[in-house]
């Protein structure tokens, strides 16, 4: 014996009416049988048929997800390299600052003179990886030295401090140990 459509749609409307927190197989076969006009325990040898059905009504399997193929850049390639070089040097947001409205070419200069100014050397139109390794060495060669600080601007020697006269204190008052009985009756 085995589960047919009449069955099926049975159990559906079984799954669909009755509670899902109280609700078990055991208790889904034994409606079925009754509506059925079956006795008790009728389809207890389609039991793991059964609770299969039941579970795929209950949690229906989702649909794997499609990885999306890998989006091919639209951009320059020498666009791309000169990015490159300015991340792995750090040179932070204001390298690409007023970039977007410039057609390929004028952007692939405008970011290839930027880089130039900052003093990393690109021989061709863009950075070969071989240059792009040479400017991450030469930036992290300039923090290791005082962190790329201008040596010349720092003070050095003592801190001269001002010869200050200061007025000396003026003498302690004298208190008057006496008490007058006048002052006293003020106050009563």
């Amino acid at each position: 014996m085995e589960l047919t459509s009449e069955h099926k749609k049975k159990i559906k409307k079984i799954v669909a009416k009755a509670d899902k927190q109280t609700m078990t197989v055991k208790t889904v076969r034994r409606t079925l049988e009754k509506s059925l006009g079956l006795d008790k325990d009728a389809l207890k040898p389609l039991k793991e048929e059964l609770t299969a059905y039941v579970t795929l009504l209950i949690d229906p399997p989702t649909p794997a997800k499609e990885k999306k193929p890998a989006k091919e850049s639209s951009e320059d390639a020498r666009i791309v390299q000169l990015k490159k070089m300015g991340q792995a040097v750090r040179a932070g947001p204001t390298l690409f600052k007023g970039l977007k409205d410039l057609d390929a070419d004028a952007k692939a200069a405008e970011l290839k003179e930027r880089l130039v100014a900052k003093g990393y050397e690109i021989a061709g139109a863009a950075p070969t990886a071989k240059e792009i390794k040479e400017a991450k060495r030469k930036r992290d060669q300039m923090e290791e030295d005082d962190n790329g600080m201008d040596l010349s601007n720092i003070i050095t020697g003592k801190r001269r401090r001002a010869d200050v006269t200061y007025a000396p204190a003026p003498a302690p008052l004298e208190e008057n140990n006496s008490v007058d009985e006048d002052s006293e009756a003020e106050f009563v």
